[in-house]
């Protein structure tokens, strides 16, 4: 998955990503236009903002453990309410994340203009002032540092943020030192304290971006709440000292177009405090600007991977393994709003779509708390209190921004669901646990609820086959395989193939290091389409990863796959150099029926199936149905049992199992009780041996060296296993 990082993020590393992402822009430019548009009411906007993100923070944090493989609030939205909704949070969180790069690339060009004298510019009709000039530049590069995928991460970017939260809690221990502190009391004055708490709300977004780390982090089950609260609560404190400080040394009246900020160093340490202020306030908006770009695109190119919108948005660049469409049309819009628009409208405009997205997300929970096993390891306290209030604070912010915001914001939701019902139904990956439940009872709802949620819910097909090809040997059998196994359900293959790269390797370097070792992963699939038999549509993917079998299973599970078709080259496939109790575990939650192939030559002519009456034998028989009805196969069925005078009992058990399975199939009863020599024997006659796992799962069989394992290596014709997963809950269904 190229757009995944490789590293494990600690606490520390999570909670930079969050106070990195939030301190930026907002603090730095904000106070300014606060008071000279609504008052001196910064401490209380700050403070209540902040109040308004903890709540939306809880959530956030229950979500993100439930689902923890999540790339954002689309995702989560889209598998809990539907891909309708999905689609409005995506798109509202797409350009509320572009709307706010380009109000932190203005706020970038503010500083830049007082650290380096700029120039004004004109192109024709087009104008800039030096501040717009500066902030097309910081707007242009930090696309482009995200295009080449140079990115800061890790030690640098704790680094980098500890220095700014370092230089602003300084300000802060100074104003406090020499008591020059605004009344406390008179900060909560005014009418127009919920009118200022939106226009600062833009200041605290980014928390929800160390949710979408997901599985990336150490223990992400505690890591993740303590990371989201820990630097909400982090900044909101920081926040609301820095504003008691603003006002006790800043002169409001002479303040002009100063920035506040700026100011109060000057107040405090001279000339000196604005130089370092100011390139602080560059480092804190550069850092912002960066983050919100790369997580801007990546939204465009999840929902491009969940059929939202066009897969043109998916495309990685085969250099950079960058979603370089999605940052192309970023860039572009980004120049768009800062050449057309200023620091108060993007301010308003960011903090209201990304308002939005959290209402869903508070409707999310309330849906997902309907599952009965739904058992996260994070629970919202107080819980449905919390979520309402984190629903019911969303709305009011985005009615106190003015009428004119709300009707631009309703204006996006709308174009968002028109989108999805000309495209994004077509194309929808996911349904969601509630058009899926509402669908169920559609005879129960009124005819035009009915209507409506028939005309919501995606038009997905009616079987998806995932084939994992590894191997240019084998690719053409197994996709005549999964080709003729998504015909007869009239679906469609998802060929994959999983590039499974060193561990020392980012999972985002994966294209690069394929280059440097001269192969091509799409060479495969190139192949794989071409070999498509039977009209069955086939989507291709590479998929980088560290692991092997687990990709290939996590891969079924977001794909929603209703069968699996892999291929088998022995033990080391199975287990990877990992402990044997990994394939055990996934030998008990396989997403879905999963067939795999150790390949002697694909000849479907003669098959025998080994059967005890197993679930497993089930899908047995329904593989040689549609390996009868596509390739003309005999089919032998073998039972085994123990004395001559057990044989009529044997044969009337297969005839009615093969009457129950509708199989047109001859039978052989074999006596002796054993049952390897029996089917050893009888794989030497035919052409294919189908046979299924029993009392225990098939990869926890196999690594233990089992009947099953033992029959697989000796025999000489190809071997199909087949597996049905255990019964799966609702809510592993859900989390994947």
């Amino acid at each position: 998955m190229s757009d995944e990082l490789a590293t494990d993020i600690t606490l520390t590393g999570a909670v930079a990503v969050g106070v990195g992402t939030m301190i930026g822009a907002g603090v730095f430019v904000l106070p300014s236009l606060v008071v000279a548009e609504i008052g001196p009411v910064l401490v209380a906007a700050f403070l209540l903002a902040g109040l308004v993100a903890l709540l939306n923070g809880l959530v956030v944090s229950e979500l993100g453990t439930a689902m923890p493989a999540a790339g954002g609030s689309h995702h989560w939205v889209t598998r809990t309410l539907g891909p309708l909704f999905g689609t409005v949070a995506g798109v509202a969180d797409w350009l509320g994340l572009t709307v706010a790069t380009a109000f932190y690339a203005l706020g970038f060009g503010v500083y830049l203009d007082v650290v380096v004298e700029l120039p004004a510019i004109a192109f024709g009709v087009v104008s800039l002032s030096p501040t717009q000039f500066g902030a097309v530049l910081a707007g242009l590069g930090f696309v482009a540092l995200n295009y080449v995928g140079a990115r800061v991460t890790g030690w640098t970017e704790i680094a980098l943020v500890g220095f700014v939260v370092t230089v602003l809690v300084v300000l802060a221990a100074e104003g406090v030192r020499t008591g020059r502190l605004g009344d406390v009391a008179g900060a909560f004055g005014g009418d127009a304290v919920l009118t200022a708490t939106a226009l600062v709300f833009v200041s605290y977004l980014g928390y929800a971006k160390v949710a979408a780390l997901g599985e990336e982090l150490v223990n992400p089950s505690k890591t993740l709440p303590r990371a989201v609260l820990g630097s909400i609560v982090v900044v909101t404190l920081l926040y609301t000292v820095l504003m008691l400080v603003v006002d006790g040394v800043v002169d409001y009246d002479a303040l002009a177009d100063e920035a506040a900020i700026l100011a109060a160093a000057e107040a405090l340490f001279g000339t000196v405090g604005v130089a370092v202020f100011a390139l602080v306030g560059l480092a804190a908006m550069a850092t912002s600007a960066n983050v919100s770009v790369a997580a801007s695109s990546r939204v465009a190119f999840g929902m491009g991977r969940m059929g939202l919108v066009a897969g043109w948005f998916d495309n990685v660049h085969p250099r950079f393994s960058t979603p370089y469409r999605a940052l192309q049309v970023t860039g572009a819009l980004v120049v768009v709003l800062v050449a057309v628009g200023d620091l108060l409208t993007l301010a308003v405009l960011a903090s209201a779509l990304h308002l939005v997205g959290y209402t869903l997300l508070a409707a999310s929970l309330v849906v997902v708390r309907q599952v009965p096993d739904y058992e996260p390891d994070f629970r919202v306290p107080a819980y449905p209190l919390v979520a309402l209030a984190a629903a019911g604070a969303s709305v009011a912010l985005v009615f106190a921004m003015g009428l004119d915001v709300v009707a631009v914001t309703v204006a996006i939701g709308v174009g968002a669901i028109g989108w999805y019902l000309l495209y994004g139904r077509h194309y929808a990956t996911e349904e969601g646990l509630l058009p899926k439940y509402l669908g169920q009872r559609a005879e129960e709802l009124p005819p035009l609820a009915a209507s409506a949620v028939k005309a919501a819910r995606p038009e997905t097909v009616g079987h998806r086959t995932l084939v994992a090809l590894s191997n240019p040997r084998t690719e053409a059998d197994l996709m005549a395989l999964g080709c003729a196994i998504a015909a007869a359900e009239d679906g469609e293959v998802l060929a994959v193939h999983i590039v499974t790269l060193p561990d020392q390797v980012p999972l985002a370097r994966g294209p690069t290091y394929l280059d440097r070792v001269d192969e091509d992963p799409r060479a495969l699939l190139d192949t794989a389409s071409e070999d498509s038999i039977l009209d069955v549509p086939v989507e291709t993917r590479v998929i980088y990863s560290h692991q092997a079998v687990e990709e290939v299973f996590a891969t079924a599970r977001r794909a929603d796959a209703d069968s699996v078709v892999m291929g088998w080259r022995g033990r080391p496939t199975f287990i990877s150099g990992r402990a044997a109790s990994v394939a055990d575990e996934l030998a008990h939650d396989l997403p879905c029926d999963t067939l795999v192939l150790k390949d002697e030559g694909f000849d479907p002519s003669r098959i025998v199936i080994p059967t005890v009456g197993t679930d497993n034998d089930a899908l047995c028989a329904g593989v040689a149905r549609v390996l009868q009805e596509t390739f003309n196969t005999t089919v032998t069925l073998l039972h085994v049992v123990d004395g001559e005078g057990k044989r009529r009992g044997g044969e009337r058990f297969l005839e009615d199992w093969a009457d129950t399975h509708d199989l047109d199939a001859e039978t052989i009863v074999d006596t002796s009780g054993d049952v390897e020599r029996a089917i050893a024997e009888a794989a030497a006659d035919h052409t294919m041996l189908l046979i299924s796992a029993t009392e225990r799962g098939l990869l926890s069989r196999l690594v233990r060296r089992t009947l099953v394992y033992d029959v697989v290596e000796e025999v000489d014709c190809t071997v199909l296993l087949a597996e049905r997963p255990g019964t799966r809950s609702l809510r592993e269904r859900l989390i994947g």
